[in-house]
């Protein structure tokens, strides 16, 4: 192995994908209610089911940031057998996790100067970052170096588009994007924001709908070719 694929635990990709190319993942701790779990990589099914039945009846989740300290200690065994590591990283509008992964880059290179650490702000999440590890284990595949795998996801990343929708008002407002009366109103009469990733990596509400059939619509309206 020439060197490594790395992602945060925040991606989705499918397990069997993972493991057949060898994708390694940082682990982030988070919690449900009051109980804290560490994800080490995909969760299985009856996990998530869990994690979302616990979100529907009010539980608050919660995640903790990754510091410069834990990708030390994660990459370690690869920088100190020389394999580089290139690392698919959430979006820097939604999380400071790409900007430890830098502290923790330059650090590493006075450690280990026979490998290298390459950070990719994705400026994306969950599917768009696991769309990015496919593209990245495809581009070690067909012969690319590290190099040349890092510059063309940094170029890839700018035309991934997300467009979503959330069932429920009340995580956007805990987590800031909307205000406590759009939420109780928004939940009330049945509003779905649909929801992007922008340019900036941020979060932007660009339209609603009354109804999830109506949302459901819109996206698919969004996603269909432009005549």
């Amino acid at each position: 192995m020439d060197y490594c694929i790395m992602m945060d635990v925040s991606g989705d990709i499918l397990p069997e994908i993972a493991k057949q190319n060898d994708l390694d993942f940082i682990p982030m701790d988070y919690s449900i209610g009051e109980e804290m779990r560490t994800c080490t990589g995909p969760e299985d099914a009856a996990t998530i089911h869990a994690f979302y039945e616990g979100q529907r009846h009010g539980d608050l989740t919660r995640t903790s940031q990754i510091s410069p300290y834990m990708y030390e200690q994660h990459l370690k065994k690869y920088l100190e057998a020389g394999i580089s590591v290139l690392y698919l990283c959430l979006s820097s509008g939604l999380s400071s996790t790409f900007q430890s992964a830098c502290t923790a880059r330059e650090e590493l290179k006075e450690k280990y100067p026979n490998a290298d650490f390459f950070p990719v702000d994705t400026f994306a999440a969950t599917g768009g970052m696991g769309v990015l590890a496919e593209r990245a284990i495809r581009n070690r595949r067909a012969g690319m170096t590290i190099k040349e795998n890092y510059e063309d996801l940094v170029k890839a990343a700018s035309k991934i588009k997300h467009f979503f929708m959330v069932e429920d008002l009340m995580y956007l407002k805990r987590g800031g994007r909307v205000s406590a009366a759009t939420a109780v109103v928004g939940t009330a009469l049945g509003i779905k924001p649909i929801l992007i990733i922008n340019k900036e990596g941020k979060l932007d509400n660009v339209n609603k709908k009354r109804g999830t059939k109506a949302a459901c619509s819109c996206l698919v309206e969004e996603t269909l070719p432009q005549k």
